[in-house]
């Protein structure tokens, strides 16, 4: 599963925190999303276990290059160098700073 397929598999509402390498959700307690759909307590850990907020980071951060490598190869032009030089739209600016406002650098 790619990571959007994690997010759109994943239970509804904040019971889940992560998920594992199996496809497997657990919340903070390490209960499991059992294949009925109710959590279960049988002590399970987490294998190679993942946070579905870092998930959905990652996904959101994705869809923001994704707009912004379309935007640079629709108006990239060759300067006189040869080089390949765009200026970014207001609208990708606006959205990169929305999206690491919350980055400490």
């Amino acid at each position: 599963m790619d990571n959007q397929e994690i997010l759109d598999n994943a239970p509804e509402g904040e019971d889940s925190d992560v998920v594992d390498i199996t496809g497997a959700y657990f919340d903070e307690h390490c209960n499991h999303l059992n294949s009925e759909g109710f959590w279960s307590e049988l002590n399970i850990t987490p294998e190679s276990p993942r946070s579905l907020s870092d998930i959905k980071r990652i996904v959101e951060l994705e869809s923001i290059l994704a707009l912004v490598k379309k935007d640079l190869l629709m108006r990239a032009e060759e300067d006189s160098e040869g080089f390949k030089v765009v200026d970014l739209s207001s609208s990708i600016w606006i959205k990169l700073k929305e999206t690491l406002k919350e980055q400490e650098w």
